[in-house]
């Protein structure tokens, strides 16, 4: 059993297994054995079987299925022993023949390797991009406490109509002026002023009180789409086409909508209780809490600034690009079958620059020294499930409680990857912010966001 290294180039080389008889009959003999015991042949009790005839029935798919298993393994701890940093995995060279286990004993298989390239271009101060500060302004500010007001608001009984209320009322259908017999009739049907999308339906309700009957099209109030009108008439959506646009509608009840005091039940609804005591601390926070979430998106666009820098200084660098291309293909038989050899160079050219930049980013890391450990995927968990409660106004929740919902993310293989990723993301930038040259811009947030309009 042996194993011959050739170097190709410094991306990819190849590795030619040998493997003699010996260094399989034992594994082969222990197999039949193994065959024997269990084998159940006509005229023999089971494990009776002569040894002679299960070496004639068994031999031969037992070599296969030793050497088959060998193969591997000597490829692995090849790989291990000698430390080489392989993309992908192994493939069969062009023109490597199946081996025939009906006639050979001695086997040769070479297969090609490609490797990761030793990235040359170091996280250093030639490296030079802009990093945007978002001014955080008054009216930021200003939104952000309209935006709790509303959402920490209340209802009550209304007089007439205003455009924010909610408005319940019973609605029949029409036919020629009068009540269809067997038409569509709905108690207590629901809508706001604010959402239907024809103003002179909106008209109709402003101003109207309690007990005042309207006609009106649902059709142009909600621009004939079919999924909102059949859920305000409470029927099927396939059902709306059959019913008329001829519609009268009494309002039985107006819910005024208030929006919240800016005092300290606001604060502490927003907040946490006693998180802040008085409207200037409440500004204060809000601005603490704006000026991070917007360090998080400043920093999303550095990292695809610095991206974009080192893909332009290793695009001229080798890449095992032939044989990572026969890999993609033996995996992904069914879909690369389905593309020309064109389509799947297109394909090809537009995700390299992503894994390339992956390959980079991990070696970056490595180099640092940066494990990713579960105290890092609990504690991005716990973050991603905090801002999900918090969206519901719902902001002193409970350690436990995080830690629960953070245990369940990590139990989803996929999404746990993906916030694997997202932790590269956030220690790598830390790493560039102290070894790149950044060019510190103030930016506001409108300007900010024009630069990803094209993208």
């Amino acid at each position: 059993m042996n194993i011959e290294k050739k170097v190709i180039d410094e991306v990819s080389l190849q590795l030619t297994l040998s493997i003699n008889e010996e260094d399989y009959k034992g594994r082969v003999d222990n197999a039949l054995r193994s065959y024997r015991q269990k084998a159940s042949i006509p005229g023999f009790r089971p494990g009776k079987a002569p040894a002679s005839l299960i070496d004639k029935m068994y031999r031969k798919s037992a070599m296969a299925e030793e050497v088959n298993k060998m193969v591997p393994e000597m490829l692995s701890n090849y790989i291990n022993e000698n430390k080489l940093r392989v993309l992908g995995e192994p493939i069969l060279a062009e023109g490597q023949e199946l081996l025939d286990f009906e006639k050979d004993v001695n086997y040769t298989l070479t297969f090609d390797v490609a490797l990761i390239p030793e990235y040359k271009v170091a996280l250093d101060k030639n490296i030079n991009v802009p990093q945007y500060e978002i001014t955080v302004d008054d009216k930021m500010i200003d939104d952000t406490i309209k935006s709790y007001a509303s959402r920490y608001g209340s209802y009550s009984e209304g007089e007439e109509v205003k455009e924010n209320d909610i408005v319940k009322a019973t609605v029949v259908e029409l036919e020629n002026g009068k009540e269809k017999e067997g038409g569509v009739k709905v108690e207590e049907a629901i809508l706001s002023p604010k959402y239907l999308k024809d103003e002179n339906q909106k008209k109709l309700f402003l101003g109207a009180k309690k007990g005042a009957k309207l006609n009106i099209s649902l059709k142009a109030a909600m621009d004939g789409n079919e999924a909102e009108i059949a859920s305000f008439l409470k029927i099927k959506k396939e059902d709306v086409a059959n019913v008329n646009d001829e519609l009268s509608l009494e309002i039985t009840s107006i819910s005024h909508y208030t929006e919240a005091e800016v005092n300290q039940e606001l604060f502490d609804k927003a907040l946490g209780e006693g998180a802040v005591k008085n409207e200037a601390e409440f500004r204060a926070k809000i601005k603490e809490e704006l000026q991070g979430s917007l360090t998080a998106d400043s920093d999303y666009k550095l990292g695809l600034d610095v991206r974009e820098a080192i893909l332009a200084k290793i695009k001229d660098q080798k890449f095992p690009d032939a044989i990572f291309k026969r890999f993609l293909k033996l995996n992904n038989k069914e879909q690369a079958e389905k593309l020309s050899d064109e389509d799947f160079d297109k394909s090809y050219a537009n995700e390299i620059d992503e894994m390339k930049w992956m390959l980079y980013k991990d070696a970056i890391l490595v180099e640092n020294k940066v494990k990713i450990e579960q105290a890092d995927v609990m504690s991005f968990c716990k973050k991603v499930a905090k801002a999900q409660f918090a969206q519901y106004g719902m902001v002193a929740v409970p350690n436990d409680v995080l830690e629960n919902y953070a245990r369940e993310m990590m139990k989803n293989s996929q999404q746990s990857q993906q916030i694997v990723e997202n932790i590269k993301n956030e220690k790598f930038i830390e790493i560039a912010k102290s070894n790149i040259t950044l060019e510190k811009k103030a930016i506001s947030l409108d300007d900010f966001s024009k630069m990803f309009q094209n993208q």
